[in-house]
């Protein structure tokens, strides 16, 4: 889903969390590296990158009913209705050290690159007592 389904997910769960019906998480990522990656290996590098992240977010948040979204090259967001801080924060940290992990296997010619390459996960929520 690109950008202007992300708008709609988030306005249409945005007002169902706030009508207090369920809580509300959207995390931000960011693929840190990503312009580097290019740089020195070209655009086949990143897609891969960007082919195997997306299939890792699909994995890590569509079980808890997350929509993911590709914003931009090396950003994605993921909506998450009816997912309180604590799960979604959780799943983020789990998903940031996956990445890590298997960076190497999706570009095993990157060498020192994959080690400069890092997924960050920013968060926000929305609960009922917030």
């Amino acid at each position: 889903m690109l950008r202007e389904g992300f708008n709609q997910a988030v306005r249409h769960s945005f007002q169902s969390a706030h009508a207090g019906e369920f809580s509300l998480s959207v995390a931000q990522i960011v693929i840190s590296g990503f312009d580097e990656l290019g740089d020195s290996l070209g655009e086949a590098a990143q897609d891969e990158v960007i082919i195997a992240t997306s299939v890792l977010l699909r994995r890590r948040f569509e079980h808890m009913g997350g929509i993911i979204c590709r914003l931009a090259d090396p950003i994605f967001a993921v909506v998450l209705p009816a997912v309180e801080r604590t799960a979604a924060t959780m799943e983020a940290d789990a998903c940031c050290t996956e990445f890590t992990q298997r960076l190497p296997s999706w570009i095993p010619d990157g060498g020192e690159l994959g080690g400069e390459m890092k997924l960050s996960i920013g968060l926000a929520a929305r609960e009922d007592s917030t």
